[in-house]
This record gives structure tokens, C-alpha cells and sequence, in this order.
């Protein structure tokens, strides 16, 4: 038999041809798709949440085309509502199979408020031991700080610590920046709920994930149990799947502070860090942290002109980031390279002779990874 749905015109299907079609379903569920990729499980559901990819994997694997009829809804205050049908086709006989339907709405609370965010200067440097620690123990980096609430900004070259605290909910001014996530939001909605409907999956796959209470709430009303000490993948203290949240979207304000994303794009990666945190996948969660520190941990203080054993240290911490950040060397490496560094704090003297050494390294690395680009075409793979 063909991968296709069974199209049969006026007949109905036989029990072995509906056995067949939801074998082929769980066939491709168990050999081809990926938890948390193309479908997710939620703590207290009993069936899997049909993802985007996992839809459309359904649709190549029976030749189902999507067609889509769009509606607009524009509303008060520049605010717009999109809803979506979507029909699928098979791709072969054209024979129309089944429909879903989709919307959003700029006037969801997720897009439609910000909270204003108060800063308020403490006037104070952020400890050079900061760095270091905040790579393997985030409890303890942020008493550092101050506790909660306090994070670091950089001012005028420096590295300062303020606090934060979140203000009222506004209207968003920049409603505008949200009409095409709602509209990508939409379609999707009403292709996973066509895939659902057309291939008589509700059997195996539940509702779209955005379609549940807000992650925000405690569903089940029990605490979350603290995650057991697991085997150290990365060579750095084990995390609560809770704390690398925290880690996380600690740095996601770091980017929105720094301008590196705007408010849709960390509303977007936000969602994300949630719906890996109600899933409970730590190990996922831990990957999407470590994504993120790629992206907020290259930024430290350089000022040459101010030579103390203490900046000179965040020299060499930043020069071992750097070489992090483009791939050259990996995690392990990253952690040997500081506790190596460690016995020299506090030694201009040596501090200044390794982080020549950092440097040297730094090229070295650097002109291999050029050439190893000229010779495969690929570069060293991350």
C-alpha cells in the first residue's frame, strides 16, 4: 500500500485498511519523530501534543497539501485578529480530505501587554568573580549580586549591577511588531488541527500546546519535585531543570537590555523556555540555556588603561568566552581553561603572561579554523 490516506470515493474503508492507517501513524511516531520536537508530552496529559513539524511530517508522509483561507480582523486600537481555515488535498488525486480551523489575536495577553521595567542604579561594580561563578553555580552568582532582583548592566564601558522590578502593565506601544507572529501563530494552529482531524488522529495526538491553560499556572497544584543530582554532562554543577529556566531567562533580559533582541523575539524564546519547563525535559532545557550563554557571556570589561590584577582577569575570562562563543573549543574545555586559571587571581604578573598565552592560543585556534573551513567547505562543526 501506498503512503497515502485511503481515498475510496463513495466506499467506506474496510477494518483492515483503518488498521493499517493507524499503524502507519504510530509507525511514524515511534521510527520517525522526535519528542519535543515534533510532539511533546505535558506532566497530567495523557496523549502527546501534536507540534508544527509533527504536522507536517503527517502531511508528507500521506501527500496532504494545506491550502489556506486567511480572515482578517482589524481592531480598536491598531490591534488585529487572524483566523485561518485550512483545507487539505491529497497531493496526487486532489481529492479534499479535511479542514481545520485557527486564530490569534494581537489582543492575547502574551502580545497585547508589557510590563514596564523600573532599573534602579546600585552604583556598584559587577564582582569579577561574577563570571566565573555564574557558570556553574547561579544561586550563588546571584547573592553575588544582591539576590534577586539585582542582574548586571553594562553603563557607560562598565559592568554594573541594578535592580529590577516589574512595573505596571501597559498596552503595548510596538503592537505592530506582533501582526506577523499572530498570523504564523494562526496558520499553524489550523494546520495542526486539519492534520489532526483529517488523518483521525485525536486517538494519539491531543490539542495544540498554545491551547493550554496559561504555563504561568500550576495545572496539577503540586510543587515541582526537585530533579535528582544526574550524571554531569557538561562539566559543571548539576541544575534543577528549574534553575537553568531561571539561568536562562536571566539572559534573554540580558539580550532584550542589550538591543541583541527586540520584544517579540524574547516573547518568542520565552514561550519556548516554558514549554520545555511544563514538559519537564531537563536535558532539554539545559541545551537551550547553554544556546543562550553563547549569546550573552562575550560581553566583559576591557579597559587596557586600568592594569589591576582584577581586570586583567576579566580579560582573560573574556578571551576564554571568545574562544567559546565561535566554537573553538568546547565545554569542557571552557571549564578546564578556568580552573586552571583560577590559582592566578590576584597575580598581575601571571595573569598578564597567560592571558598573552590566551591570546597566542586564540590565534592558533582561530587560522585552524580557517583553513579546515578552505579545505572541507564546512568549517569545524559546533
Amino acid at each position: 500500500m501506498e503512503n497515502a490516506l485511503m481515498i475510496q470515493g463513495e466506499k467506506e474503508l474496510s477494518i483492515e485498511q483503518v488498521r493499517y492507517q493507524v499503524g502507519k501513524i504510530q509507525e511514524l511516531m515511534n521510527s520517525i519523530m522526535k519528542k519535543d520536537e515534533h510532539y511533546g508530552v505535558i506532566p497530567g496529559c495523557e496523549k502527546p501534543s501534536l507540534y508544527k513539524a509533527g504536522a507536517e511530517k503527517l502531511g508528507f508522509t500521506f501527500r496532504l497539501i494545506p491550502k489556506y483561507d486567511i480572515k482578517r480582523t482589524d481592531l480598536p486600537n491598531n490591534h488585529r485578529e487572524y483566523e485561518i481555515t485550512c483545507s487539505l488535498y491529497h497531493q496526487v488525486t486532489s481529492v479534499f480530505v479535511g479542514q481545520g480551523v485557527g486564530s490569534a489575536s494581537t489582543m492575547e495577553s502574551k502580545h497585547r501587554y508589557r510590563h514596564e521595567k523600573n532599573e534602579e542604579e546600585t552604583e556598584k561594580m559587577v564582582p569579577s568573580g561574577y563570571w566565573e561563578l555564574n557558570k556553574t553555580d547561579f544561586r550563588a552568582a546571584q547573592k553575588l549580586l544582591g539576590g534577586n532582583g539585582f542582574r548586571p548592566k553594562k553603563r557607560y564601558g562598565r559592568w554594573m549591577i541594578v535592580r529590577t522590578s516589574s512595573g505596571e502593565k501597559i498596552e503595548n506601544p510596538d503592537i505592530a511588531d506582533c501582526y506577523n507572529t499572530v498570523l504564523k501563530m494562526a496558520k499553524k494552529r489550523a494546520h495542526v488541527d486539519a492534520m489532526i482531524t483529517a488523518c483521525a488522529a485525536s486517538d494519539i495526538f491531543t490539542q495544540d500546546i498554545e491551547d493550554f491553560p496559561s504555563m504561568e499556572s500550576e495545572s496539577s497544584g503540586k510543587k515541582e519535585p526537585e530533579q535528582p543530582s544526574d550524571k554531569n554532562t557538561d562539566n559543571t554543577v548539576a541544575h534543577s531543570i528549574r534553575e537553568y529556566y531561571e539561568h536562562a531567562v536571566i539572559g534573554l533580559g540580558t539580550l532584550l537590555d542589550g538591543k541583541q533582541i527586540d520584544q517579540d523575539g524574547y516573547d518568542v524564546e520565552l514561550f519556548e523556555l516554558k514549554r520545555i519547563l511544563k514538559a519537564d525535559d531537563k536535558e532539554l532545557m539545559r541545551k537551550e540555556y547553554l544556546r543562550l550563554k553563547k549569546k550573552y557571556t562575550d560581553h566583559l570589561p576591557n579597559d587596557p588603561k586600568i592594569e589591576t590584577a582584577e581586570t586583567i582577569w576579566e580579560l582573560c575570562i573574556k578571551k576564554i568566552d571568545q574562544m567559546f562563543n565561535e566554537n573553538l573549543v568546547d565545554e569542557v574545555n571552557l571549564n578546564n581553561k578556568i580552573e586552571h586559571l583560577q590559582p592566578k587571581k590576584g597575580n598581575n604578573v601571571e595573569l598578564k603572561s597567560r592571558l598573552e598565552n590566551l591570546e597566542a592560543e586564540y590565534k592558533k585556534l582561530k587560522k585552524m579554523k580557517v583553513d579546515a573551513s578552505e579545505f572541507d567547505g564546512d568549517g569545524i562543526p559546533f
